[in-house]
């Protein structure tokens, strides 16, 4: 609640700040950042006073601002550094006048969390992920969870399978975040799958026999994929699981531990089968989930958290979670939570977490309606039906190719909608991003990214979780494109059609105008000029991917000039992206995220040498 009053409070002297034993942080913030806070004391100052409350809700302020004072009244800690936080961004638009006011505010979500992937071949620097986190305690986000599979964590214990493990995080690097995110009031939960997605692990020789499956499979007769679940009856399986926690537990001060457990797609397809079928799947997957949790708890893990794609499709799994476990209830369309959905967990007393996604794997860009949709329903449906948290999950999909300016829209989304779930805030997002975040005078930055997002509704029709032109780019590219004995006329095999040639072309259009505009960008914050080469590349990135699919799709335009350019195009944005990696990102896997632009590049010189033959 935000009532103004008549009149203003002079600061232009200066602002006593007075704090309290829970107050210690947040008086340190306020001085930090306000310089008037910082000068030396004299009577004529007006006062601001910290005070305890114990009748305000855990995390929530009240800030009251007088002609001739100001009080920010809290209950503990996070409320008084949230309550300063907000002072903060009151102040920073008034400059020596602060306008009269009351407020009354708490969050809808106790945990407002951030699951960043860091398994799809792009690990960032600590330097990068201390930024993060400075971003995410402005917006009051209290739960930070870094998604690891395979080897984008250093485990000692398995140096062997590393060229070098300071290309990926190290134990040193999550001891320096973790106290880097306690001193603002974040949590670093520890992530590890701990069922599914091993398919790195699974790839080494001495470790394929704990695989469900020791070939490649396709997963619904349709997607050939590698072996990734391990064999639950397996004897090492477990030992694994034990082993990588001992190398990655002791460095994170949570009690808290996310052991995912999602997408076991094997399960009961091979080493499992016969019990599966005697016992049911969702025994058989609760049985090992039982011996990961014991794992977790031998490690004073007191808050374990597990994915609920197997508890939802095996709804008696619910009933047998133990007290200490917290569901994680994600679904990543607009209509993935509803009431149904929440009951599965609040008519059983469990505690969940809703968890929606911010749509930015598999689309350069992100899809922002689709995004601000998924994220609102989470956010109603889970505040309606008593979800204890919301942990917005980013995805690298496809390599990890969104970049980090513009995730920090989603993130700001779920910020806003975990804090307050019934308010419209999309606009209010916007501005805040621009005046804190970009430091945009202009306020172009957030609404160009907010633009950009929304190029998957050009087409006139699009995939969830990924959008078409993208898929011209990771899957098509070139593949059944001929250039015949002779250049004229062109033989072409027409494969499936992502998308007409006018709608290709619409929607190039579009991300011509916003290349226009991106150019005339000027954010003024510390990495504005690498946020503006983010913006630029990925909106050059996306153009590239409708003039391929213009030429896939389009006799008229199959020129040995535009295949030229294609070529020249896809060089340069390859280089761009590797400066851009460098800037943010350890090496970690880069040469995996840059492969399917490399394989671009190479199919174009193919059929370029095959012209010069004929």
């Amino acid at each position: 609640m935000l009532v103004y009053d008549k009149g203003f409070l002079d600061v232009s002297s200066g602002l006593k700040v007075y704090g309290n034993p829970l107050a210690l942080k947040a008086k340190r913030k306020l001085k930090s950042v306000l310089q008037y806070c910082r000068r030396k004391e004299n009577d004529v100052m007006p006062a601001l006073r910290f005070s305890i409350d114990s009748g305000i809700a855990s995390q929530g302020y009240r800030i009251n601002i007088f002609s001739d004072a100001a009080e920010i009244i809290h209950s503990d800690e996070r409320g008084a550094y949230y309550g300063a936080l907000t002072f903060i961004q009151i102040a920073s638009q008034a400059e020596n006048a602060l306008p009269c006011l009351k407020i009354d505010d708490c969050p809808d979500f106790e945990d407002r969390g951030l699951m960043l992937d860091i398994s799809r071949n792009k690990v960032p620097t600590l330097k990068t992920l201390k930024k993060l986190v400075d971003y995410l305690s402005e917006i009051k986000i209290n739960q930070l969870q870094l998604y690891i599979e395979g080897l984008s964590f250093y485990y000692k214990s398995f140096d062997k399978y590393y060229e070098n493990g300071n290309d990926f995080l190290t134990a040193e690097d999550i001891r320096a975040l973790d106290k880097y995110c306690s001193d603002r009031f974040i949590e670093l939960v520890p992530n590890q799958n701990s069922f599914g997605h091993f398919a790195q692990w699974l790839h080494k020789d001495e470790l394929k026999h704990l695989g469900e499956l020791s070939e490649a499979f396709f997963y619904e007769g349709v997607t050939k994929m590698l072996p990734s679940t391990l064999n639950p009856y397996a004897e090492g399986s477990i030992e694994l699981i034990s082993k990588l926690c001992e190398d990655l537990l002791p460095n994170f001060t949570s009690k808290r531990f996310n052991v995912c457990g999602d997408e076991p797609f094997e399960l009961g397809l091979g080493a499992s089968r016969d019990a599966c079928e005697e016992k049911g799947k969702g025994k058989v997957y609760m049985d090992f989930m039982y011996k990961v949790f014991e794992v977790a708890r031998k490690h004073n893990k007191t808050k374990i958290m597990l994915f609920g794609d197997v508890l939802k499709n095996h709804p008696e799994t619910i009933d047998a979670l133990p007290d200490d476990v917290i569901a994680l209830e994600w679904g990543y369309n607009d209509n993935s939570f509803n009431d149904e959905v929440c009951k599965l967990y609040s008519d059983r007393n469990v505690a969940f977490y809703v968890c929606p996604g911010t749509s930015m794997w598999n689309t350069v860009a992100g899809k922002s309606d689709f995004m601000l949709a998924n994220i609102k329903g989470a956010a109603h449906y889970g505040s309606k039906h008593g979800a204890k948290g919301l942990l917005n999950t980013d995805w690298g999909d496809g390599g990890t190719c969104q970049q980090y300016a513009l995730t920090l829209f989603p993130y700001g989304a779920g910020a806003a909608y975990s804090w307050n779930a019934a308010a419209e805030q999309d606009e209010l997002l916007r501005n805040y991003l621009d005046k804190f975040a970009f430091l945009d005078k202009e306020e172009n930055t957030a609404k160009l990214i907010y633009d950009l997002g929304n190029y998957y509704k050009l087409p006139d029709s699009d995939d969830c979780n990924a959008t078409k032109i993208f898929k011209m780019l990771y899957v098509q590219q070139t593949d059944n494109l001929n250039f015949g004995i002779n250049f004229e006329p062109l033989f072409m095999i027409k494969d499936y059609k992502l998308l007409t040639s006018a709608e290709y072309s619409r929607t190039e259009a579009y991300l011509r105008a916003l290349l226009a505009r991106a150019k005339e960008l000027s954010p003024e914050c510390v990495d504005g000029g690498l946020v503006k080469d983010e913006i630029l590349w990925a909106i050059s990135y996306l153009i590239h991917g409708c003039v391929l699919g213009q030429f896939k799709t389009d006799l008229n335009i199959q020129k040995e000039e535009t295949l030229y350019g294609l070529r020249s195009d896809i060089a340069d944005l390859l280089g761009r992206y590797k400066q851009i990696w460098k800037k943010r990102n350890k090496k970690s896997a880069m040469r995996w995220s840059i492969l399917r632009m490399q394989s671009l590049l190479n199919k174009y010189d193919a059929l370029i040498k095959n012209i010069n033959i004929t």
